[in-house]
């Protein structure tokens, strides 16, 4: 088996990608929980209670787009819970909180729109441990936490939703309806006809998994560790008393084994099927419809108890001391072979990316970045030959995925030919709904891939062959691409451009340039401005000169600008940020980070005063960066984290001496010397308090700033 560790993004790219970064650097805190979703990802930060939501970018879309209906910085009264997505409509989501406030959000292209908040509970003082979304029954369960005088209960309640999406934008739930009374805490998770209750507890005492099965209307089926049983004097139909559950289980309680407690549990999303792993490295699967036929399926070398476990097509995952460890079967045997799965970017791995409907590979994080967990196994080429050959596929996207593989692998005229018929199967069947499942989950990826494969022929028909172009003909060629009277789909208009100014980009940012008339003096009037509309348009959007549609030039122009010319790149604050590479590739690097730093203070993004002292730091423009810090000299706060800042990064550096006049005479009103002793001297000297005097008090910093330039000013 394969393995391959890559990070989320390369597998998912994301809107705001600049302002996804700033979120996974912990500029807004430390990570809380992350949610994989199909077409978006969920972090929280501040131990839950603020939620960033990032949407997944369309082969279509060519921006970040910034939507006013968003859940972006969106704060909560109290941390969030779990985000669960229905099974019907990917675009709804649930955002539950532990006080028991459930909110509804529907995703559109357009962004996400507010449908309702609900309180789950309707009890005072209650919180809610644990909850799931049935999706066959349509139905929130939970667990919630009840403070009644001095004492603490728990209950299993349930709320069904509406399978009419007006109904439920009209919020019309179903009342709350108790299904289990005085039960431990618990997490709760969907069986196919029933409902899994998982029971922790630490030893001595026992845990259990309780299957209430909702197709009969008396059973239930206990699992405690290896052993099972079934008590079949309790109705579902009303709210179970556990501590009447428990009496019953005494007897079978009492023959539990060590070799029986519980060391992790697995859910598989995809088939609701629960599985427990047992200390002695047993694991059992509670396939509810195997009746008595329970049993140890397979054994691991477990070595440490976890609570971090993923199942995912035939592969067990399990974080372990900050290391995951996968496990999948042998041809023979019963036990499991061990892989182990390094952090790829060295740091910790934290935790795994909690997993819904449709998530197509599990996920983890870092103490640095997001990460999916890819592998292949060895196909059976016979048996995919036979498949290939009756078409017997659940969608077509399958199909393309393995003729997409061999295509890299070994090309040749068949797969070409194949994919052809595939590409007329999909135009005539575009209006025909999904067969399967798998084909609705896989729908919004086979038509950005047809939407790509689209923009690829387009440009291969328009020019099979890349022409020797003068200057001349290259500022024909440009005018005639962007005219709205030329006759080319605008996916061709993009990568004939896009191709152009790779090779050409000198010449392409002369005709850019002359037509956004950068060099005009004289000031900007009113055909400029209609002129700049069309450069800055949208995609589809029409164009302010001619009722045709504009080509969007501004993300070309801005490329071409920072690699060429730097010092030009202008005011389009974020798309410009978005769209912009390393100004490394400059041909004038250090142009080019001022531009940059221009661009981004100019934008008044959030952070951007750090963002912009760091990008100087980094690329060594000291001087820049004292004269950065002292535009916030009237903010005492923020004058004084950036102050510091910089100074540990000059001294880090060991260029403090080179500036060390001027950054002794810049530090902040009312300082002290013990802010920044820690930067001063070696770690292994004397501090710099009991150098220049020895006192219990903090030492203002005028008082012995002239024995610190002394000390740190070179000797002529």
């Amino acid at each position: 088996m394969t393995i391959s560790c890559k990070v989320a993004t390369e597998c998912y790219p994301v809107s705001q990608s600049k302002y996804y970064e700033d979120v996974i650097e912990k500029k807004y805190g430390e990570i809380h929980k992350i949610w994989m979703t199909p077409g978006h990802i969920f972090i929280t930060v501040k131990e839950g209670r603020q939620l960033f939501t990032f949407d997944y970018k369309s082969a279509s879309r060519t921006i970040d787009n910034s939507f006013e209906n968003c859940l972006e910085k969106k704060e909560f009264e109290s941390p969030i819970l779990d985000v669960l997505v229905s099974a019907t409509n990917y675009s709804l989501i649930f955002i539950v909180e532990v006080s028991g406030y459930v909110q509804c959000w529907r995703y559109k292209t357009e962004g996400w729109t507010f449908l309702w908040v609900l309180d789950i509970c309707n009890v005072n003082q209650t919180s809610v441990v644990s909850v799931c979304l049935h999706p066959s029954q349509n139905t929130l369960y939970w667990c919630e936490e009840r403070n009644i005088e001095d004492r603490t209960i728990y209950c299993i309640c349930k709320r069904q939703l509406p399978e009419d999406e007006k109904k439920l934008e009209n919020s019309e739930i179903g009342n709350p309806i108790v299904v289990m009374h005085n039960c431990p805490s618990c997490q709760l998770y969907p069986a196919i006809s029933g409902l899994y209750i998982v029971i922790r507890n630490k030893l001595p005492l026992v845990s259990m998994v309780l299957l209430l099965l909702f197709n009969y209307s008396n059973k239930i089926i206990v699992s405690i560790g290896k052993q099972k049983t079934e008590l079949t004097d309790f109705s579902i139909n009303r709210p179970i008393e556990f501590s009447k559950l428990a009496v019953k289980l005494a007897g079978f309680i009492s023959k539990v084994k060590p070799t029986d407690y519980l060391g992790g549990i697995f859910y598989r999303i995809q088939d609701m099927n629960l599985s427990i792993v047992l200390k002695d490295g047993s694991i059992v699967s509670l396939r509810e419809n195997e009746g008595d036929k329970k049993k140890t399926q397979c054994m691991i070398d477990l070595k440490n108890v976890s609570d971090e476990w993923f199942e995912f097509q035939k592969v067990i995952g399990s974080l372990q001391d900050s290391k995951i460890i996968l496990y999948r079967k042998l041809e023979q045997g019963s036990r499991l072979e061990q892989i182990p799965v390094k952090s790829p970017d060295s740091s910790p791995i934290i935790g795994f990316c909690k997993q819904s409907i449709g998530t197509m590979w599990p996920a983890f994080y870092t103490e640095n970045n997001i990460y999916t967990i890819q592998w292949s196994c060895k196909e059976d080429k016979q048996t995919i030959d036979t498949l290939v050959k009756s078409g017997n596929f659940q969608t077509p996207a399958v199909h393309i995925a393995l003729l997409e593989q061999r295509k890299s692998d070994d090309p040749s005229p068949e797969v070409y030919t194949d994919l052809s018929k595939l590409r007329q199967n999909h135009l005539m069947d575009q209006d025909k709904e999904p067969a399967t499942k798998l084909a609705v989950l896989l729908e919004p990826y086979l038509k950005n891939y047809w939407e790509l494969d689209g923009l690829q022929q387009a440009f291969l028909k328009q020019n099979s062959n890349l022409p020797e172009l003068s200057c001349r003909s290259v500022e024909d060629e440009v005018l005639h691409t962007i005219s709205p009277q030329t006759m080319m789909p605008m996916s061709a208009r993009q990568s004939w451009l896009l191709i152009l100014s790779n090779i050409y980009p000198q010449q392409v940012l002369k005709v850019l340039n002359t037509l956004m008339d950068f060099e005009n003096h004289e000031g900007i009037g009113s055909s400029h401005i209609q002129r700049w509309q069309c450069i800055l348009a949208n995609e589809n959007t029409v164009s302010p000169v001619s009722s045709d549609v504009a080509v969007p030039l501004f993300e070309h122009l801005c490329r071409l600008m920072l690699l060429i010319q730097p010092e030009k790149l202008l005011q389009y604050y974020d798309r410009a940020l978005d769209c912009l590479p390393p100004p490394k590739g400059s041909q004038n690097p250090k142009m080019a980070v001022n531009a940059y730093v221009e661009l981004l203070m100019a934008s008044e993004k959030s952070q951007c005063e750090n963002t912009a002292l760091k990008m100087f730091i980094d690329h060594g423009h000291w001087k820049d960066s004292i004269e950065l810090i002292k535009k916030y000299k009237e903010s005492k706060a923020l004058y004084g984290n950036l102050y510091l800042t910089l100074f540990r990064a000059m001294s880090q550096k060991e260029v403090l001496s080179e500036y060390a006049k001027e950054m002794f005479l810049e530090s902040p009103e009312n300082s002290c010397l013990a802010q920044i002793s820690s930067f001063l001297l070696p770690k292994d000297a004397t501090s710099a308090k009991d150098v220049f005097v020895n006192s219990s008090c903090d030492i203002p910093m005028h008082a012995v700033r002239s024995s610190l330039l002394k000390y740190y000013t070179p000797k002529s």
